[in-house]
């Protein structure tokens, strides 16, 4: 008899296959306190799909294919996830129509940088504003909120990864303040990506406008008059974190993303068009294919001088932490 229940016992400790959630079926029919899939993922098409991951079926790298599809948000009262949708975008990122009201072209978002006790600018707390015909603002005193830069507000498209963003900008996590999500409270799905730019374009030589302040264009960026390391603008391959207060979980991954920074360090560095090994030897720029290459946003009128223009170029980015490498799809000046 001892022996039968120790058998039992045994049967009951007997350790369970990992299904993926894809292979379970769903349903949106059910009450909020229901639901069905991870919260790294959603029910779309009557399967658990990934929440953030703008996939084609039998692809192998999350992003929506380049010229068929676009990386749509779809945002609902337990939801906030992503799916790749027929279309082409014609824009990269512009600022709102009316800024007060948040009002963005179709079918761009409306991103909002928020102030909170946190200063690492890493996190980028940004929040996705819902449309609307009213002036319209964060919520003040929730998720950490202790107000807004409203000068930073951008019309944004979503992504799931650094190939669904142009130039010059990196697919961050941003928390979507829409009233059902937010007071739902078996929701935890708030979050998805949105494409912010880099270094936000404006008429003024003021810097106020520049959330990440070691960001570089070119060499000529970094200086001590700007507030940023003396020394040489190289490109770097960094971690995107997931939202600082409301965060994606499971959903948001491993992002990384090849940014421009200051870099002090001076001397014995190789310039733009010589032959290279290593990005860090670079005086400015990439080494792509075994060249120094400056990088580019296309959407500047003169990005490159000389004979050169702005070509797009895939390159592996080797993430911190001994991480796979991930494509990345990066601008840069070569001949014509």
């Amino acid at each position: 008899m001892k022996r039968f229940v120790l058998l039992l016992l045994s049967a009951c400790q007997a350790d369970l296959p990992d299904i993926p959630p894809e292979r379970f079926a769903c349903t949106v029919r059910l009450r909020r306190s229901q639901l069905q899939c991870p919260q790294s993922h959603w029910c779309k098409d009557e399967r658990c799909s990934p929440r953030l991951g703008c996939t084609e079926p039998l692809a192998t790298e999350p992003a929506c294919p380049d010229g068929v599809s676009r990386c749509e948000p779809e945002l609902n009262g337990e939801v906030a996830a992503m799916s790749c949708e027929p279309g082409l975008y014609t824009l990269t990122s512009t600022t709102p129509i009316d800024p007060e009201r948040c009002t963005c072209p179709e079918p761009f978002l409306c991103v909002a940088f928020a102030e909170g006790p946190t200063r690492d600018r890493e996190a980028y707390p940004l929040f996705v504003l819902p449309p609307g015909d009213a002036p319209v603002s964060l919520p003040s005193g929730s998720f950490g909120i202790s107000g807004e830069r409203t000068e930073l507000r951008v019309c944004s498209r979503a992504c799931s990864s650094e190939l669904d963003c142009p130039a010059e900008h990196t697919c961050r996590a941003a928390a979507v303040i829409q009233s059902g999500l937010v007071d739902n409270p078996v929701s935890t799905r708030h979050t998805i990506g949105v494409c912010y730019p880099n270094r936000l374009m404006t008429v003024t030589a003021s810097s106020a406008a520049q959330p990440d302040q070691s960001f570089c264009a070119d060499i000529g960026d970094c200086g001590p008059f700007l507030g940023r390391p003396v020394g040489v603008c190289q490109a770097q391959t960094i971690l995107i974190p997931d939202h600082p207060t409301v965060p994606a979980g499971p959903a948001w991954g491993t992002r990384t993303a090849v940014i421009q920074r200051c870099v002090q360090q001076t001397g014995g560095l190789i310039p733009p068009g010589r032959g290279c090994t290593r990005t860090d030897l670079c005086e400015t720029g990439i080494c792509f294919e075994f060249n120094c290459a400056i990088l580019c946003n296309p959407e500047e009128i003169e990005p490159c001088t000389g004979n050169r223009a702005c070509f797009p170029a895939t390159v592996e980015r080797q993430a911190p932490g001994g991480q796979a490498p991930q494509p990345d799809l990066i601008h840069i000046c070569r001949n014509r």
